[in-house]
């Protein structure tokens, strides 16, 4: 009996010990699974803005650029002009050009026409007229503009002087911009003049307002500013 056990208990000695070495062999052969790396999160990209958000910003955007204007010209119908080259940030103009001078109105049409007269003979240089409405969608533009322009209220019936250029517009405030080129810094000098050139003609339907009170309407000449009523 002792000797049938001991060959059964050496056979399953072995069977153990052969098990146990193929499992750590198993073991140490199988490939080292590593951890993935964390997925870099990714910013989500904001929607596009519609039609209908930008173009209200652009209208927010203008609307506050003209009440900036007219401000500093001192009131509506007034040229308000840059003397001195632009550079990034200094003006309001959100790209200005560097080599241009701007003259610029808010043009009050709320009582009557308004016009501006343009000095003959500048050819020499780049300068231009371009007129926006309050959406800030052109409405006129011309290059070496010369002689009377007249802002008028489109559908109205304003009186405009004879062989004026009649600009129109579908609001009462359009913007006016004049663009005039410097060549040089030698030039700044003769750019300034071109824009002292730029005079009013005769004030149509003029309108002279003390705390809202009418003191005199008609024709009048007009000193600095746009030829038109003023408030």
């Amino acid at each position: 009996m002792k000797r049938l056990f001991l060959p059964i208990v050496a056979t399953m000695i072995f069977t153990l010990a052969g098990c146990q070495h193929e499992t750590e062999s198993a073991t140490e052969n199988k490939p080292e699974v590593r951890a993935k790396p964390e997925t870099a999160t990714v910013a989500e990209v904001p929607a596009r803005p519609s039609d209908a958000e930008l173009n209200a910003y652009k209208v927010y955007h203008h609307a506050r650029y003209m009440v900036q204007t007219a401000e500093k010209a001192g009131g509506t119908n007034k040229l308000l002009h840059t003397r001195k080259l632009p550079t990034e940030g200094t003006d309001d103009v959100v790209t200005p050009a560097l080599d241009h001078l701007y003259s610029k109105a808010v043009i009050d049409l709320s009582s009557g026409p308004v016009t501006v007269e343009f000095p003959e003979g500048i050819t020499d240089r780049y300068w231009s007229i371009h007129v926006t409405d309050q959406e800030h969608y052109t409405i006129f533009y011309q290059i070496r503009p010369v002689g009377a322009f007249t802002f008028v209220r489109k559908g109205e019936n304003m009186e405009v002087p004879e062989g004026a250029t009649v600009i129109e517009s579908p609001g009462d405030y359009p913007h006016l911009f004049i663009r005039t080129q410097v060549q040089t810094p030698d030039d700044l000098a003769n750019t300034v003049a071109i824009q002292d050139q730029i005079k009013p003609g005769r004030c149509i339907n003029m309108a002279v307002y003390l705390d809202e009170t009418v003191l005199y309407k008609g024709y009048s000449g007009c000193d600095n500013c746009v030829a038109g009523p003023h408030r």
